[in-house]
């Protein structure tokens, strides 16, 4: 393949591994409807800012996106995404889509804090949402407490939406230290 490619789709085939690593120049690659399980071979590709693996039924893992330093977007929607064995380092992820992914547990998304500049998720549709309602945004923002988002489920977050997650984040340190009392 041309080594000076700057978008690539491969949707709609039935990858399982794919091998770019020879493409660093890469910005924009999209692998939906993929039979991917995870992101190796997917390493080192450093000008990549947008990768689409939405609609992989076997993605369980974000594994592979090592050295991927200008990465901005990732959209892992309807995979099989539940658990993070490790967050890689992306220091410019700004936005994750994980609509319709089965994540369960709140302990998941909190691994998520080491994307310091994390400022928009979507977790709809997941099995999360369903069990929290209404009060996901505000249990999000206590986990990921200290990053600046911008949206959630596709809905802006306010200075409102922040006062009270960290007053009810307090409310909970206080409530847990008179508990040890």
């Amino acid at each position: 393949m041309c080594r000076k490619l700057l978008v690539l789709t491969l949707d709609n085939n039935k990858i399982g591994e794919i091998d770019m690593r020879s493409h660093s120049k890469l910005q924009n690659l999209s692998l939906n409807k993929n039979l991917l399980v995870n992101f190796k071979g997917l390493e080192n590709l450093t000008n990549l800012e947008t990768l689409s693996a939405a609609e992989n039924p076997e993605l369980s893992s974000i594994n592979g996106l090592v050295n991927c330093p200008k990465l901005k977007t990732l959209n892992i929607e309807k995979t099989k995404l539940e658990v993070f064995d490790e967050v890689p380092e992306l220091p410019s992820l700004e936005n994750i889509n994980m609509t319709g992914c089965p994540i369960a547990k709140i302990e998941e998304i909190g691994k998520l804090i080491t994307l310091k500049k994390l400022a928009h998720l979507n977790l709809t549709e997941t099995p999360l949402a369903e069990e929290k309602g209404d009060d996901l945004k505000k249990e999000v923002l206590i986990i990921l407490d200290g990053l600046n988002f911008k949206t959630f489920n596709g809905e802006e977050v306010s200075a409102e939406d922040i006062t009270d997650a960290k007053a009810e984040k307090a409310e909970r340190i206080k409530a847990a230290e008179e508990a040890r009392k």
